[in-house]
Formats: structure tokens, C-alpha cells, sequence
């Protein structure tokens, strides 16, 4: 980021801010396989509330652009066409040619930290007026304009450095959840590991390339970067963080060494650590039970031990281990029209 001059802009300067036309969704088909993105002012899954079959009077909005819903303020990139719900908004170059999507991601963060300590997504919602009168801050060529080829490049090279497991073919007919018979299952009966992380204050922190989790429902828990030399005792990888406080109960899997904050509790799952998509079929049970928790109802070690998730079982009823990845790998290979 030191590589290169930082200069400021108001967004209204760089980009067109659009209101969408907002579809209810009582009035949608949604599709199980195929479809339509549907996106939401929900703060998760990329905005993404479900897939909708199509429909030709839908007023789609364009791929890769940044949408942010009012109420939410999140900021997600949209690398295909979509239709939306109420009160959502989306950002455009103006007077250019489309984005690329990592120049999305790149302007996603750029957005996201341009609200830090402001009162947006605190019971004051972010109109689209509001967020074209924000400052930001963007990379510069000679010319004092945006550096629109180091915003892509600098996401290319990060993406360059993750490991994307290869999608195995596989048809999705066939994979039901009902076609299976299912048990509870405590995690603790289930995990090899279920260790707590430990709290590290922001101003001590050292900065390095290491995800840092914190209790946030959004990025995959990501808050930050550092190094946690001589912190290992609470760093983990394949393993499942989970939320004890702020946004209690969520979970998200994390392939790579990331350290854990005192706000988590990261689990690795016995002798499937290192299996993307059965630890995938997992984070999303223990996501089911998240509404139970809540800031004065904390899930704290003991609790997240105890907890109970329905998992499928085989005849010996044991955990259908081949049975959660194939349904996770029939989801991952399914198409957007």
C-alpha cells in the first residue's frame, strides 16, 4: 500500500450512486438450483438472500458493481446481474466502462473503512445522498487519478496466494437432505479441539499478513491482519471459529492460520480438520442454533461444547461424513443463469 501516492475524493466525484428497483420477495419464485441473485440488506453471504427463477420484466441491475443496503451498511461485490429487495443501493464508475471485479473488492474495502467511527449501521441508516457526500481515499497515477490498474493488481496478487480446492464433478440429483436420517450430536463429541482465543487490544497488536478473527458476522470473521509470533496457543487452521460475543453464534471456516480473538472459540472437527466441505456442512448446523445466543446469553466455551446439532447419519448411526461433502460439492457446483 506504501508503493503508491493516496489521494482524496468525494465518491459523488468518482461514482454515480443508483437506487434499485425493489422486488418483495412474496412475490418471487424462488429456484433451489439455478436463478437470479436475490440481494438483500442482509449483512451476510455477500448480500445474497437466495436465487430466484427469472423473469423477463425483472430490471436487473449490472454486474460488478458495489451494492450496500440502508439499514445494513454493508458493502459486497456483485460479479453478476441481480435484482434486489427495498432500500438498496449500488455504485458505478461514471462515464467509463465497467469495473473488474477485483476492482469491486478492492473499492468494497476502500468503502467499508471509509465509515469507521461513524454512526451509519447504529440505528441511522445510509442513504444514497449520504454516501455521496463520503471522503475516501484511492490510490493515484502521476496525474493525481484514481490508479484503477493497481486497485485490480493488488487484489490479483492476493488471490494468487489462495488455495481454491478444484470443484469435483458431481450431479446434484440425488442429494437430499431427506434422503438421510439424522441424530444430534454434541460438538464436543465430534471435535478433536475446542479451544478458546485469546483478547489482543488493537494499539498493541503488530501488523503482518495473518488474518486476525474478531466477533464480526461479515468477511469471515476477518477484523484484521497481524503477526502472532509467539501467540500460537491461539492460532488455528481448519478449524471453525465461532462467536462468544458481538455477533454471538456465528461461525465460519478458516482453511489458513489465522490467530483468534478472546471474542471466539475455534473448534477442529476430529479427523476431518482438513475436509473443506464437510467442516462447511458443519459451520452452517452450528449457524442454525445462533438465534439462542445473544449479548447477555453468551457462547462461551462450555456452552459451545454442550451444544447439540443435528447431523446426517449412516445405518451405525455415525456422522454421514461422505454424505455432508457431496451435498456441499452438489452446491458448489451448481450455476448461475
Amino acid at each position: 500500500m506504501d508503493e503508491v501516492e493516496w489521494g482524496e475524493f468525494t465518491t459523488n466525484e468518482i461514482f454515480d450512486i443508483q437506487n434499485t428497483k425493489p422486488y418483495h420477495k412474496s412475490d418471487l419464485t424462488e429456484s433451489q438450483n439455478k436463478g437470479i441473485p436475490y440481494v438483500t440488506r442482509t449483512s451476510i453471504n455477500n448480500g445474497l438472500e437466495c436465487l430466484v427463477l427469472p423473469d423477463n420484466n425483472f430490471l436487473k441491475c449490472p454486474k460488478n458493481v458495489i451494492t450496500f443496503g440502508a439499514e445494513s451498511v454493508c458493502f459486497f461485490s456483485q460479479p453478476y446481474e441481480f435484482i434486489t429487495g427495498n432500500k438498496m443501493y449500488y455504485c458505478i464508475r461514471k462515464n467509463s466502462t465497467d469495473l473488474s471485479i477485483e476492482q469491486c473488492i478492492f473499492l468494497q474495502i476502500v468503502f467499508t473503512n471509509s465509515l469507521k467511527g461513524t454512526e451509519y449501521g447504529y440505528g441511522v441508516g445510509l442513504t444514497g445522498t449520504r454516501f455521496s457526500n463520503r471522503k475516501i481515499s484511492l490510490p493515484l497515477l502521476d496525474d493525481k487519478t484514481p490508479n484503477w490498474d493497481y486497485m485490480e493488481q493488488y487484489i490479483v496478487n492476493i488471490m494468487k496466494t489462495i488455495e481454491v480446492p478444484e470443484l469435483e464433478s458431481i450431479k446434484s440429483s440425488g442429494i437430499d437432505l431427506h434422503s438421510v436420517n439424522w441424530k444430534e450430536f454434541s460438538i464436543k463429541t465430534i471435535s478433536e479441539i475446542i479451544q478458546s482465543g485469546h483478547d489482543w487490544e488493537s494499539y498493541n497488536r503488530i501488523t503482518g499478513t495473518q488474518p486476525f478473527i474478531g466477533s464480526s458476522a461479515v468477511n469471515n470473521g476477518i477484523t484484521g491482519y497481524v503477526d502472532s509470533s509467539n501467540r500460537e496457543k491461539y492460532v488455528g487452521k481448519n478449524v471453525i471459529g465461532v462467536n462468544r460475543n458481538g455477533s454471538v453464534g456465528y461461525a465460519f471456516y478458516h482453511p489458513y492460520r489465522a490467530y483468534f480473538s478472546g471474542d471466539t472459540r475455534f473448534i477442529k472437527i476430529a479427523d476431518f480438520s482438513d475436509n473443506i466441505h464437510v467442516n462447511l456442512f458443519i459451520t452452517t448446523m452450528i449457524m442454525q442454533q445462533k438465534d439462542k445466543y445473544a449479548y447477555g446469553y453468551k457462547m462461551g466455551t462450555k456452552r459451545l461444547s454442550s451444544q447439540k446439532i443435528m447431523l446426517p447419519v449412516t445405518n451405525e448411526n455415525i456422522p454421514h461424513w461422505q454424505f455432508m461433502e457431496d451435498y456441499i460439492k452438489s452446491i458448489s457446483n451448481s450455476h448461475l443463469l
